[in-house]
């Protein structure tokens, strides 16, 4: 059997370059049962974003900063296979304009998962989650 390579997956959830590259590009390889095993996506919504002082300040402003926290909580709280379909989920809604508690709700089925992405989002663990991130 042939192990899966490895791809770190860069990212900003409201950067058009990010969304179209995640939904039109990776979205149907993903899809694919043959060729997803032979890759694991490990994605960082961070991309552009700059950290001085413990603060991030995102290329697209505010709202990008608080999906890239969005992101890197659920990825911290969700198992892979469910992470890459939320990522998927919750670029789409961002899109439409969706508040990230919004995204959350819709995005993220089971209650315990749900309630624990929006812990961090809005606690000080979701500040730490990020920088490991940065």
């Amino acid at each position: 059997a042939t192990r899966p390579i490895r791809i770190k997956v860069f990212y900003e959830v409201l950067c058009p370059t990010s969304q179209n590259w995640m939904l039109k590009q990776f979205k149907p390889l993903y899809s694919n049962q043959e060729m997803n095993k032979l890759f694991v996506v490990e994605p960082y919504a961070y991309g552009n974003a700059k950290t001085a002082g413990g603060v991030v300040t995102c290329q697209h402003g505010p709202m990008e900063c608080s999906g890239n926290l969005m992101m890197s909580c659920a990825s911290e709280y969700l198992a892979a296979k469910d992470n890459v379909p939320f990522i998927f989920c919750a670029l789409q809604e961002l899109i439409n304009k969706k508040q990230v508690a919004d995204v959350i709700d819709k995005c993220i089925p089971a209650a315990e998962y749900r309630n624990n992405v929006s812990a961090c989002v809005t606690t000080e663990a979701g500040h730490a989650v990020q920088m490991k991130v940065a």
